[in-house]
């Protein structure tokens, strides 16, 4: 599992399916400087690796946020994204396009904290549903928000954990 996630084509580590094309649609989504967009299913306690190839419910498919961060350090483009932060003197920042997995209800820790936690950069994740349209507009949850939680590395956390789009 760990090894299909390194060697895939671009970090959107879900399918399009008949009846739900979100991958495809979240590609969509405008880039933002200095930030690797990632592009799964998820919620607030694990994200949903490559479901589809799976029977529904089955457990191999639920990975943490320890998983993913050995995923992503052994990814050709996300280490080429860090030496790029890095020369331009920026502070590298990883997107979740994945629904839920910033939504802290049940606890402060969720996946995207977890995330933060493990590849001691921020974080910017969704605390609810991500509807995505085929142009690339988006909003989050039923209110229609256009922000991300964000979330930061236990010992840099900040109060100001939002960021409007």
């Amino acid at each position: 599992m760990i090894n299909k996630g390194i060697v895939a084509k671009e970090p959107i580590f879900s399918y399009d399916t008949k009846n739900n094309k979100f991958p495809t649609l979240a590609k969509r989504i405008p880039r933002e400087p200095y930030t690797f967009d990632i592009i799964l299913h998820g919620n607030a306690e694990f994200i949903e690796f490559f479901m589809q190839d799976y029977s529904n419910n089955d457990l191999r498919t639920r990975i943490d946020a320890y998983t993913l961060s050995i995923i992503l350090k052994n990814r050709k483009d996300y280490k080429n994204f860090i030496k790029e932060c890095s020369k331009d003197g920026k502070s590298p920042c990883i997107r979740l396009l994945s629904c839920s997995t910033g939504n802290r209800e049940n606890s402060a820790n969720c996946f995207a904290q977890q995330l933060a936690n493990e590849m001691n950069v921020r974080v910017k994740a969704p605390d609810s549903i991500l509807y995505v349209l085929p142009d690339g507009r988006y909003s989050i949850g039923e209110t229609e928000k256009q922000y991300f939680e964000i979330f930061y590395s236990r010992g840099s956390e900040r109060n100001d954990n939002k960021q409007n789009r």
